[in-house]
């Protein structure tokens, strides 16, 4: 069966048009806190190790005003799909130079000032372009740690 050009043209459009929507199709971060009973939260200057500075470990239970703010925090960002996602390939683009790391329960968020965010082990994006929306995001969990 000979398939035409124009027939041939629709289906890359098509497969083109799929790639980019899941590769572009935002999640929030809230599914991963709902339901949870404590955050933890650590700021890195390293994957390895939390920073010197005192009070950059913290744990917040459910109920609380920060746990609360935390949680509004995650509802107000979204991540995306990277190639990488697929690959299960975690390595980290750059060199980012702060790391928040937020454990849930059983999931793990490490958030890096360069835009990408590991998940569980897998790697997905904040934002469109360079870091600057998920450095507010360090920011604003920064600030509910203060």
């Amino acid at each position: 069966m000979k398939i035409s050009k124009n027939l041939k043209k629709i289906i890359i459009a098509l497969i083109i048009v799929g790639v980019c929507v899941v590769l572009f199709y935002p999640f929030t971060f809230e599914r991963y806190i709902r339901n949870k009973q404590k955050v933890q939260i650590a700021v890195m200057d390293s994957m390895s190790q939390t920073s010197g500075d005192k009070g950059n470990t913290v744990t917040y239970e459910a109920g609380t005003e920060e746990f609360q703010k935390i949680r509004e925090i995650l509802a107000d960002y979204q991540y995306h799909h990277t190639i990488k996602s697929f690959i299960n390939n975690p390595q980290l683009s750059g060199d980012p130079d702060e790391f928040i790391m937020l454990v849930m329960e059983n999931d793990s968020l490490i958030l890096t000032n360069g835009g990408e965010i590991l998940i569980n082990g897998r790697l997905y994006r904040i934002g469109y372009g360079d870091g600057a929306r998920a450095q507010k995001m360090i920011d604003e969990i920064k600030a509910v740690m203060e």
